[in-house]
């Protein structure tokens, strides 16, 4: 009867540790998942501020067209003299990039 005991108890003891390792498993995948995602934001956070820093650097007093009329087109800085914030994203971004470059903005303007 002790043995029978015995013998259930390890097996209950052995399901357990299963458990615990699939769980430690699982945690281990997530955060190598978010680990790859850090590393694309800072990456693309990377790639974006050299784009800018050596392509599109100063826009200058550009022309621009204002709606879909060619016929008006008006000097960029005549839209207003206050400082704008312009931010560049494209179709190729992840969502959690979108949204840490908001979270950047907002948390710098608050």
């Amino acid at each position: 009867m002790y043995c029978n005991m015995f013998l259930l108890f390890n097996v209950v003891l052995l399901l357990l540790v299963q458990l615990h390792k699939n769980e430690l498993n699982n945690v281990r995948h997530e955060l190598e998942h978010l680990e790859s995602i850090e590393f694309m934001f800072d990456e693309y956070k990377r790639i974006t501020i050299n784009r800018f820093k050596y392509e599109q650097y100063n826009i200058g007093n550009s022309s621009i067209y204002m709606g879909s009329n060619d016929a008006n087109i008006i000097p960029i800085l005549s839209i207003t003299d206050q400082p704008k914030l312009v931010l560049g994203l494209n179709q190729n971004m992840c969502r959690p990039c979108v949204e840490a470059v908001f979270n950047d903005v907002k948390e710098f303007f608050s």
